[in-house]
């Protein structure tokens, strides 16, 4: 009985974290409008792209605390002690990752509608 949960937890853990990743990725790249991109200089573009990566960051942040939690939670009842329990900082990482990507690209390709 403790196989099954193990492996339930960690994929719905792997998945909701490649949803979470793929998300923050899309929002830190997403376009702004034209009123705002054509006032912007270089600067601004960074600043911006700064902006959305502490955002990033603070989600990955949550992400990884809520992972761990659940992961302390479910490993203290149905993992025997040996069992790694780092999984919450690979799961931050990834978000964290995605969001970088996701602004270097919006800061140097500058998408407008």
């Amino acid at each position: 009985m403790k196989k099954p949960v193990l492996i339930i937890a960690f994929l719905i853990e792997c998945f909701g974290t490649l949803y979470v990743a793929f998300v923050t990725w899309l929002l830190s790249d997403w376009f702004i409008t034209d009123s705002l991109a054509f006032r912007l200089n270089t600067a601004g573009w960074i600043r911006i792209g700064g902006i959305r990566l502490v955002y990033a960051l603070a989600v990955a942040g949550v992400a990884s605390l809520l992972i761990y939690l659940v992961n302390r939670f479910v490993l203290e009842r149905f993992a025997p002690p040996s069992l790694p329990r780092k999984l919450h900082w690979y799961a931050g990482g990834v978000i964290a990752v995605a969001g970088l990507i996701g602004v270097i690209r919006f800061v140097v390709g500058r998408p407008y509608m």
